[in-house]
């Protein structure tokens, strides 16, 4: 029965595990032709999930999104010119790749396993290189920690997918200790918050709630004991932290300087970053995927982050969900501060989560009852 099972899960398994794993190598090799050739290329398969059945549970959101980056494309193509239409290919990928994961059982050890390999990287090279932002020639520490945190969530994520919400702690020790390597400020931030949420929301029914309060309790004692005894480890790195605390004067002047450049017309069809003569000293990078989904989308923005926030205040508001809804949370405080979504390989996390908020929240089952994420391991 077990090898059954197993043998046929391989395949979603492996499609999903090379997508990120290849998601993660981009990032190393820095290439965006890597990224908008090789991957619309290698994964346009995907795109054959629009074509079958989709879950009915899943349906109005699916339908929701793709009007969203339809329209907005178009929208986004009048000022930003009909090669961004290619972005459009590359959004339903994403989209596909969610319908895929709620229409196949793809295992929560996936993401982990891609995850501990990514870390184990990072703690190799941090010992290499005198600086941590050569890890990736085309971008920064910053990176790090979002890879970091994108898988580490995707693991909990399909974990409640999976009707397997009592999960380790493990993966967010790693994650804080690679982001506190990364050195990078939203980074160690934000896997503090994903860290302290899991100690503090993180009970379910199957197990006394004393029981896990008392456990977590230890293990939280247990990793401040080590922080407190081996921070000097670490010393070097959140020198960056500490002298830059919690300004983000840069962030603030390039959001300023976007919103003041809008007019009736740049309103629907976003504004081109070279139009703004600051942004020419940041490489056009807008530090902010809020900005760059109304560069992508248009007006179609306003409605696409209205509903991501409506999104995690409902769920905010349901103790079943309230964990769930807290790393969802983390993932929209992060990309908040960097060019992470709208349209990257990432985007699919976005569409993945809030769509497992609101299904969960109307108490539909995805994955049987019977059949739990512990019964396979691929």
């Amino acid at each position: 029965m077990i090898a059954k099972k197993l043998k046929a899960n391989i395949f979603p398994n492996f499609v999903f595990g090379l997508y990120i794993a290849l998601s993660t190598v981009q990032y190393i090799l820095g290439s965006l032709n890597f990224r908008e050739r090789y991957f619309v290329i290698l994964f346009s398969p995907l795109l054959v999930n629009f074509f079958v059945k989709i879950p009915d549970e899943i349906r109005k959101y699916i339908i929701f999104f793709v009007l969203m980056v339809f329209v907005g494309s178009i929208f986004s193509s009048i000022n930003q010119g009909y090669g961004s239409l290619i972005y459009l290919v590359y959004s339903l990928i994403n989209l596909s790749l969610v319908i895929f994961l709620f229409k196949k059982k793809v295992s929560e050890y996936v993401p982990l396993v891609v995850f501990l390999l990514f870390s184990a990287f990072v703690v190799y090279q941090s010992t290499l290189l005198d600086n941590i932002n050569d890890i990736f020639p085309e971008s920064s520490r910053n990176s790090i920690s979002w890879i970091g945190l994108v898988l580490c969530a995707l693991y909990y994520l399909l974990a409640f997918l999976n009707n397997c919400k009592s999960k380790s702690p493990f993966p967010l020790f790693v994650l804080v200790v690679i982001c506190i390597l990364a050195s990078g400020r939203s980074g160690i931030i934000i896997s503090i918050i994903f860290f302290l949420c899991y100690f503090l929301f993180n009970y379910t029914a199957k197990k006394k709630i004393w029981y896990q309060i008392t456990k977590n309790i230890v293990l939280l004692l247990v990793f401040i004991f080590f922080v407190l005894n081996y921070s000097y480890l670490f010393n070097e790195k959140l020198d960056y932290f500490y002298s830059e605390k919690f300004q983000n004067k840069i962030r603030i002047i390039l959001t300023k300087k976007y919103l003041q450049s809008l007019d009736p017309v740049s309103l629907f069809t976003g504004v081109k970053l070279n139009t703004i003569a600051v942004y020419k000293q940041y490489n056009y990078n807008p530090h902010n995927s809020y900005i760059k989904c109304h560069i992508q989308f248009g007006f179609m923005a306003i409605f696409l982050i209205g509903f991501l926030i409506y999104t995690f205040l409902r769920g905010s508001l349901n103790k079943n969900t309230f964990f769930l809804a807290s790393i969802y949370g983390c993932i929209l405080l992060r990309i908040m501060t960097d060019k992470l979504v709208f349209v990257e390989n990432y985007d699919f996390v976005i569409y993945f989560s809030s769509i497992l908020i609101h299904t969960k929240l109307n108490k539909t089952n995805i994955i049987s009852q019977t059949e739990t994420s512990d019964q396979i391991f691929l």
